[in-house]
């Protein structure tokens, strides 16, 4: 039983020291991508509500299907497959890209959320066990929040070295140190 147990914690060690990363980008983006959106692309607020839709619409569909997915490739491959399109959809959402390219790593981004969470919180919650599966959720909620906290911090950080040249400047020096 002892073993069994350090095992389980193993593994949820494991899962979770994976996805926190993706769960905090996640957040951030969620945070962020409303503002970029109409500062690069000029999108009103319907329109960016338009866009942040897809993803979740893409996710609604996949989750609904998820069940046939992991039955016939398995939950480590939706698992992983998902956190490689996740990547992927981070770095197309993160690119100065045409808005069209954009859509697709949106659509990509819900892809990955659809494929990832279901899986991921089935695995967790397995893992984890009665006695401990609030805390591995509540880690796991935590780290979005993270990411939700950080965005427009950042976001504001970023604007005010930008629109300040100097202290841009001063900040990149210190960087290169």
């Amino acid at each position: 039983s002892s073993r069994r147990r350090h095992t389980r914690c193993a593994d949820v060690t494991g899962v979770q020291t994976c996805a926190l990363p993706i769960l905090a980008i996640f957040g951030l983006i969620l945070t962020v991508l409303p503002f970029h959106l109409e500062e690069a692309y000029g999108l009103s607020a319907g329109a960016r509500g338009i866009f942040l839709g897809m993803p979740s619409l893409v996710s609604f569909w996949i989750s609904l299907n998820i069940a046939r997915i992991t039955g016939r490739y398995g939950r480590f491959r939706a698992i992983t497959v998902g956190l490689v399109v996740f990547g992927v959809s981070f770095f197309i959402l993160g690119s100065p890209v045409p808005l069209l390219v954009l859509g697709a790593g949106a659509l990509l981004w819900g892809l990955a959320e659809g494929l990832t969470f279901p899986a991921l919180l089935d695995r967790i919650t397995e893992a984890a066990g009665t006695e401990s599966r609030g805390t591995v959720i509540a880690v796991g909620a935590g780290a979005v929040r993270l990411g939700q906290t950080v965005g427009p911090d950042r976001k504001s950080t970023t604007s005010e070295l930008q629109s300040r040249p100097h202290i841009s400047y001063a900040v990149f020096c210190l960087k290169k140190k």
